[in-house]
């Protein structure tokens, strides 16, 4: 009979211990395991060993020169089982070496509030080299605060290219021989590219038209560069170009410019973080002073354009709109010493005609000197049209006239031409 006893009372030990372990297992995430059951307690069999965070995640930061710190506290809650933790701060990913310029500091917060300046007790190192892990023992459903810093000196934010760095907290708690651990928790933490590209060299011109200029020059450096291209000292770009690949040829072009005008042009390398070079050397081109026949005009003076009608018709100033009647395209007649032409309606038979006065539209006649025109180039895109002598084509009111061309009457004759067409 005795032998058959301890055969029954084996097996209720078996079947009491399946029980425990599984009740244990079915408590889900960060919760105890099963390591031995020789030196486990009541006390413990009865509860579950758990563990948490919060605050880790919200060290997330992006260094700029203007935000180099975070502070935040990350608190520790322990399960209802009494037992020692241990907080692991570690790198889960990094690009460059962010992870190793970042200063990290850790201190309790019920010696020092998070919200002051670190204190001399703290722990101090770098995300990629922490000295020491955070650890302590609670009571059960007990929590530990701690404050946790992370600096990146301003001389690295000034300075670097664009980098990443994801931090982890790693968390187990220990009773006995239980265990649990929690859910790793991250903080992203991104270095923005900092580093201005090298400013372009000087512009080259190599061609120009009557309304164009067009220059190049070479990529400074790799990477995706945005160039702005700026004219006659303005602050505002006229246009843009692009490369991605240190020492490509960019070519820029830029229209819309009156006849025999002069610019200047400065380049600004900018690259995808926004980061701008400083301005290239200056460079000038001019225009073409002589308009193609094979194009239209507006002529302008004073921001009004020279409008025509039907024959017999005065020409006009009125407002530049882009009609028919305000583009003129010029017949060459002589070339010998100046430019002599006739200026003609883009879409009409009819050519300024001095005739009368004031100045008038008249059907084209490739014989009347009265439409036969010498355009005098002065300075910096300036034209005056003088038919006859030292008369110059006058804006008076809203009609031209022929007056002496004099300095005093400069303002009213002098006129600028635009392609537009």
């Amino acid at each position: 009979m005795f032998p058959q006893h301890r055969t029954r009372t084996s097996r209720a030990l078996l079947i009491g211990a399946a029980a425990i372990a599984i009740a244990l297992a079915g408590a889900g995430t960060a919760q105890a395991t099963w390591s031995t059951f020789a030196s486990t307690t009541a006390s413990v069999a009865s509860g579950k060993v758990s563990v948490s965070q919060t605050g880790f995640a919200a060290l997330d930061i992006d260094y700029t020169s203007q935000a180099q710190t975070i502070v935040k506290p990350v608190t520790i809650v322990n399960g209802n089982v009494p037992a020692t933790y241990t907080a692991v701060l570690s790198v889960a990913s990094s690009s460059g070496s962010l992870a190793s310029k970042v200063s990290v500091s850790t201190w309790n917060a019920a010696t020092s509030p998070c919200a002051g300046t670190i204190p001399a007790s703290a722990t101090t190192g770098s995300w990629s080299l922490t000295t020491r892990n955070l650890t302590g023992t609670l009571a059960a459903g007990a929590s530990a605060t701690y404050c946790v810093s992370a600096t990146l000196p301003s001389a690295v934010t000034a300075t670097s290219t664009k980098q990443t760095v994801t931090a982890q907290l790693s968390l187990s708690a220990a009773a006995g021989t239980w265990t649990a651990a929690a859910p790793a928790a991250t903080a992203v933490q991104t270095l923005t590219d900092n580093v201005a590209p090298r400013a372009p060299g000087r512009p080259c011109i190599n061609s120009v038209t009557d309304a164009s200029i067009t220059m190049d020059w070479r990529a400074p450096e790799g990477g995706q560069l945005t160039y702005n291209v700026y004219r006659d000292g303005g602050t505002t770009p006229v246009g843009t170009a692009t490369s991605t690949a240190s020492g490509a040829t960019v070519v820029f072009t830029d229209t819309g410019l009156s006849v025999g005008s002069t610019h200047s042009y400065t380049v600004q390398a900018v690259d995808a973080a926004g980061n701008a070079s400083a301005k290239s050397p200056s460079t000038t081109a001019e225009t073409s002073s002589l308009p193609s026949e094979n194009a239209t005009y507006q002529v302008r003076n004073n921001g009004l354009c020279v409008a025509g009608g039907t024959a017999g018709t005065p020409l006009t100033m009125a407002a530049c709109n882009g009609s028919a009647a305000q583009a003129w395209k010029y017949t060459l007649r002589s070339s010998h010493n100046s430019w002599s032409y006739s200026v003609l309606g883009a879409s009409t038979n009819v050519a300024w005609d001095r005739s009368n006065s004031p100045v008038r539209a008249a059907t084209y006649s490739s014989a009347s000197s009265w439409q036969k025109w010498s355009a005098e180039f002065g300075q910096n895109g300036q034209f005056s049209f003088t038919n006859g002598g030292d008369q110059c084509l006058t804006v008076s009111g809203s009609t031209l006239v022929m007056l002496t061309c004099t300095d005093a009457n400069e303002a009213a004759q002098v006129f600028t031409i635009w392609r537009v067409g």
